[in-house]
């Protein structure tokens, strides 16, 4: 027998039963072209028992793998509550940093299809971010019931959302209603809110007053100085790409999952309400599935 052959069969071991049945093949193969019918036929059929054996081992060792996997997923649904805790904590910081909470949290127990309100004060000319979490397997949705905010969602998983409200400085500070709804089974809610950065593009036009129409208001009382429209107003908003939002190079307003998004220029045109916009890359790192990237995004 050739070393070659010798190689390969002890090759064959490393794959256990099945790899075992192999080597006993080719032996057998080996025994049946030198024209030793008997032996070759016992090692063939042994060769397909070890095979059969084997094949079976390996089925009842990933069906274990399984459920073991199965088991860890049913018990992480229904988490001690200071896991629950623990959790809610976890993803805040993720999502918020060290944003400062706010007053308005609301946590407890309800039904399926229940829903509940929580009023979120907003001075006027500054934002909310918000946290609405229930307990898997449930889902969650959430609506802004106000008309002179304005909300947008930053990430929406199924069992968490986070989003952000806003109050342009024209409109009085106000309390805006929030209304989670659970979705899919009873469990345990959590909302929370937290103070961001103002949004740019909600501050009050500026106006300017001609220096003609100044003379003629200390002149006359009664006269309507011309208004000069104030050019429009960029802004410029930061975006993260990539598999963890923990792993970001900076701080950043939205993030964008792997797979969930396109070239820069699209990620700029999702986040502006219209044209013109602009994607440019200030920070590009490796890692994890597809990197990471903090892109600025310029509208307006």
């Amino acid at each position: 027998m050739s070393k070659e052959i010798v190689q390969t069969l002890g090759g064959y071991l490393s794959y256990g039963a099945v790899g075992l049945g192999l080597a006993v093949a080719v032996l057998a193969t080996i025994l049946l072209l030198s024209r030793n019918v008997a032996a070759g036929t016992r090692f063939m059929f042994f060769a397909l028992a070890l095979v059969v054996i084997g094949s079976g081992l390996e089925l009842v060792r990933t069906y274990a793998t399984y459920y073991t996997a199965w088991r860890a997923f049913a018990a992480s649904q229904s988490l001690p509550d200071e896991f629950w805790s623990d959790f809610l904590l976890s993803r805040q910081q993720k999502m918020f940093g060290t944003a400062e909470p706010t007053d308005e949290y609301t946590s407890g127990s309800f039904k399926d299809g229940e829903t509940r309100t929580v009023k979120i004060r907003v001075p006027k000319g500054e934002c909310r971010f918000y946290f609405a979490a229930v307990r898997p397997p449930a889902k969650v949705a959430v609506e802004i019931k106000d008309s002179e905010s304005v909300a947008r969602t930053l990430r929406d998983t199924g069992y968490y959302l986070t989003g952000k409200i806003c109050l342009p400085s024209p409109k009085p500070t106000r309390e805006v209603d929030l209304q989670l709804q659970m979705i899919g089974s009873d469990g345990q809610f959590s909302i929370s809110a937290f103070k961001a950065p103002p949004e740019e593009d909600l501050a009050p036009p500026a106006t300017s007053t001609s220096p003609s129409s100044a003379s003629s208001t200390a002149t006359t009382s009664t006269e309507t100085p011309s208004v000069t429209p104030a050019p429009q107003t960029k802004v410029i908003r930061r975006v993260c790409t990539g598999e963890f939002e923990a792993n970001c190079a900076g701080p950043h307003d939205a993030f964008f999952a792997c797979g969930s998004f396109g070239s820069d220029d699209e990620i700029a045109a999702q986040m502006c309400k219209g044209p013109p916009s602009k994607g440019v890359r200030v920070n590009t790192k490796g890692g994890n599935k597809c990197g990471y990237s903090l892109i600025e995004v310029t509208c307006g």
